[in-house]
């Protein structure tokens, strides 16, 4: 899948690649297929700390596409990011 690939390109890169880099590339690489897609970032308290972690994933359709479902629900929703409706190209 294209998350896969994604996963497997920032193997390569010498800097840290994080859930939201993934993400935002999943998102533009799925939007300029004309896939409908969302980034959807959440926060959590850590336990026992004054610290909060993030997460971020994409969605379409309202099925997480690069993560687990498991995982997700452990982050309530902070934002969320959608392309707005893809116009088709006429001039083809």
């Amino acid at each position: 899948t294209c998350a896969r690939l994604i996963d497997a390109a920032a193997n390569f890169c010498p800097l840290p690649v994080t859930c939201l880099h993934r993400s935002l590339m999943l998102w533009f690489w799925l939007n300029a297929f004309r896939i409908q897609a969302a980034v959807f970032i959440g926060t959590q308290k850590a336990d026992g700390a004054n610290e909060f972690r993030s997460h971020a994933w994409v969605s379409v359709n309202q099925m997480v596409v690069n993560d687990r479902e498991s995982v997700v629900v452990d982050f309530p929703l902070l934002q969320y990011i959608a392309m707005p409706a893809l116009k088709p190209d006429l001039d083809r």
